[in-house]
């Protein structure tokens, strides 16, 4: 049960107040647990500038209450619009705390042997930012930051060819993430790329680099052909290393009518081998064909 309630009041123009509360509740195994986040916050606001300063307090309850996570942690963004409608900086500190369900633990990795219900905490995370757009056509951004996690979620393979989460503890993070896109009436271009480094620490199956891109063409929104890459760069897992590789995938559809839609599609089409998890690859390239249907 995830619930999420926000409160706040404009004292003068461009100044607000306002107050956050989180509920994350898990029960599994008729085991509780749970996470509480109460965020307090001000906000300032001009025709440019956008700045919201505040603190995060949170506590664990139930069977995970001991777990060690960020009990307080800043809550800090500003944002300033150098070109009018163009061009904007932005900076943010802050942290976070997660607790991950079952639920929230199959979706990531459907394959898990066991599941243990956990706290996952960044006590401070920094951001640097510029972004940039021209109307509705072209926009891009460039992202770069430090993020300090006390646990971070990571899965690897077991003898028994199962698969296991991992926690990995005090792991210091930088990062730097790069973004563009294009559109028209017919066209629907996306390109981006992130870096993650980790320093000394190992992390499995998480790649240095990642890059996906998508290049989308309509023919007077009846007929839509797509292409679209995803690319990881080498990856370690428990005693084994994976290459690099490319997923290609395309897909065509022809819209018949405002419930009826076709399509045909390709997947791995450079057959390439490739794991996301440890030990378990994907298929080969395959193609698949069919109808759907909106109700």
């Amino acid at each position: 049960i995830d619930g999420q309630l926000e409160l706040g009041y404009e004292v003068a123009t461009g100044h607000r107040v306002g107050v956050g509360v989180n509920l994350e509740h898990s029960l599994f195994s008729n085991t509780q647990n749970g996470l509480f986040d109460v965020v307090p916050q001000y906000g300032y606001t001009t025709d440019r500038l956008m700045l919201t300063a505040g603190i995060g307090i949170s506590a664990l309850y139930g069977a995970s209450k001991d777990q060690k996570i960020a009990n307080v942690y800043p809550k800090v963004k500003v944002m300033y619009e150098l070109i009018k409608d163009a061009l904007w900086v932005a900076g943010e500190i802050d942290g976070d705390n997660d607790l991950m369900s079952a639920f929230e633990l199959q979706g990531r990795n459907p394959w898990l042997a066991n599941m243990d219900i956990s706290a996952y905490s960044i006590p401070i995370r920094a951001m640097a930012s510029l972004s940039g757009s021209a109307g509705d056509i072209f926009g891009y951004s460039v992202k770069g930051g430090y993020v300090k996690h006390n646990q971070l979620l990571a899965f690897c393979g077991t003898a028994a060819g199962y698969q296991d989460q991992v926690t990995v503890e005090n792991v210091n993070e930088i990062n730097v993430q790069a973004e563009m896109v294009l559109k028209s009436e017919s066209i629907d271009f996306k390109i981006g790329g992130l870096y993650r480094h980790f320093g000394e620490t190992f992390v499995p199956m998480v790649p240095k680099f990642q890059a996906d891109g998508s290049f989308e063409y309509n023919y007077k929104k009846r007929i839509y052909a797509e292409v679209s890459a995803k690319y990881y760069s080498a990856m370690q897992g428990n005693g084994i290393s994976y290459d690099g590789f490319v997923d290609l995938k395309a897909n065509v559809s022809y819209v018949i009518n405002s419930k009826f839609t076709a399509f045909v599609q390709g997947k791995n089409l450079l057959n390439n081998k490739i794991y996301y998890l440890q030990d378990y690859i994907e298929p080969g390239v395959n193609f698949g064909l069919g109808v759907l249907i909106k109700l």
